[in-house]
């Protein structure tokens, strides 16, 4: 089987209070989404949950996949405001995979990344669930993913 992929990344968090109409716009079209937070801002992780609310209200039942990203794992403990407990005790309550990472030395990026692929390619958010909070998916739906 086919399958093609587009990748676009935006950060939501630099447009989020200026551009809240085209953000719809991107939700709207977007397929799998990386909400992505510092794990040296709580702010930033108050973020994330808005964000994910943005996209449940935009996406509604739209068969829609999202990862969880917490991101500055290079800092450390020291400078760290948002421990690994609370990143994934909200990922599961999202039932959406969870990682942390660093974008500076790269890692878990491509783990995440190839998570979210994955979950795109077999079309659900949760490998033992056909329906959950993260997104509805069709193990038969096939076609382009699109990731915003």
């Amino acid at each position: 089987m086919f399958f093609f992929i587009i990748i676009i990344l935006y950060a939501f968090a630099f447009f989020y209070k200026i551009a809240t109409l085209r953000i719809h716009a991107w939700i709207k079209q977007g397929l799998a989404f990386f909400i992505v937070y510092s794990i040296d801002s709580e702010l930033s992780f108050k973020g994330a949950q808005d964000i994910y609310n943005k996209i449940q209200q935009v996406k509604d039942d739209k068969e829609h996949y999202i990862v969880l990203f917490a991101n500055k794992l290079d800092l450390g403990d020291a400078k760290r405001e948002v421990q690994t407990r609370q990143g994934q005790d909200l990922a599961k309550s999202w039932n959406v995979p969870f990682f942390e990472g660093s974008a500076l030395t790269s890692t878990n990026i491509t783990e995440a990344f190839n998570e979210i692929v994955r979950l795109c390619r077999n079309g659900k958010s949760d490998p033992n669930d056909n329906k959950t909070k993260g997104g509805k998916g069709n193990a038969n739906s096939g076609g382009c993913c699109l990731i915003l």
